[in-house]
């Protein structure tokens, strides 16, 4: 999670590993600039809530707002039956989570308390994306990625066309969305029309990750270890990056031409995208690197 710091000008990169700590980095000096935060349990996710607050979506089934100056936990939001897999902030007062239960919560962060509860997919929800403050997607263990209006907690929209697990999502527009999957695709979806019109075929393993680098590149990471940059309008690769050691998992773009990937290698690399070139690496020497960024 990239966070900017006013202190030195400092951008600062906020990671979480399945060994429960969460860490901040110096993007310039390349050093762990805080006391680890310890959740104790597996994490799968951060979001960023404003700048003085992070949330964690954890093994232990629930998630936890951290004080990123403290490191102490802030808040406990108790609900859900299974791990807690992806959180998307919707405002600066409410947070939705998708979790192993199938299910989406939608959380009061005044009140710490559910305030809806969206049923609807078959199987462990993977990723979810704001469309915009009345629409949320969700992708899932089902092979579907579902819209919800948020107003009323139903499903209004299914898109089915994955031949496997649906992991990940990222919003190009207002009416386009991308969705990832186990299948190795990408698959660009018409959100009016309800149907794929673009089929991004490159990757041999897993779709784990998208970043959208700008309104016609976008960037994917994959359990084949690299990371792809495709051109949205044609549907073609125009550069792959290779460094990693196992399975890319996140991706988050820093500036328009420098992007962190987070790996199973337990590595976040800079990359700078005009040179195809990994620029930084930073290692942590136990668990499987997950780094989740929002600018």
């Amino acid at each position: 999670m990239e966070l900017d710091s006013e202190e030195n000008q400092k951008i600062l990169l906020a990671s979480g590993s399945v060994n429960g700590t969460i860490q901040i980095w110096d993007l310039n000096s390349s050093y762990c600039v805080n006391t680890p935060i310890e959740q104790k349990t597996s994490l799968f996710d951060l979001q960023l809530i404003n700048s003085s607050c992070i949330a964690s979506a954890g093994g232990d089934f629930i998630i936890k707002i951290w004080d990123l100056k403290y490191s102490n936990c802030l808040k406990t939001l108790v609900g859900h039956e299974d791990w807690v897999k992806c959180l998307e902030l919707i405002d600066n007062k409410t947070i939705a989570s998708g979790s192993v239960d199938s299910t989406i919560k939608i959380w009061d962060l005044n009140s710490d308390k559910c305030i809806r509860t969206l049923t609807g997919h078959e199987s462990s929800v993977c990723s979810l994306q704001l469309i915009d403050i009345t629409n949320l997607a969700s992708c899932s263990q089902d092979n579907k990625t579902k819209i919800w209006d948020l107003k009323n907690g139903n499903c209004i929209r299914t898109f089915c066309g994955h031949e496997d697990w649906v992991t990940c999502l990222q919003l190009i527009d207002n009416k386009t969305i991308a969705s990832g999957s186990v299948d190795s695709t990408i698959k660009i979806w018409d959100l009016n029309s309800d149907k794929c019109i673009k089929t991004l075929i490159g990757h041999v393993m897993s779709v784990e990750c998208l970043e959208l680098i700008d309104k016609i590149t976008l960037a994917s990471g994959s359990s084949d270890r690299t990371i792809r940059i495709w051109d949205i309008v044609n549907g073609n690769c125009i550069k792959t990056l290779f460094r990693h050691e196992d399975s890319v998992k996140c991706l988050q773009l820093i500036d328009n031409k420098t992007i962190a990937s987070g790996s199973k290698d337990n590595t976040i690399k800079i990359w700078d995208l005009n040179k195809a070139k990994c620029i930084k690496t930073f290692i942590r020497n136990w668990g499987n690197q997950q780094a989740n960024a929002n600018a």
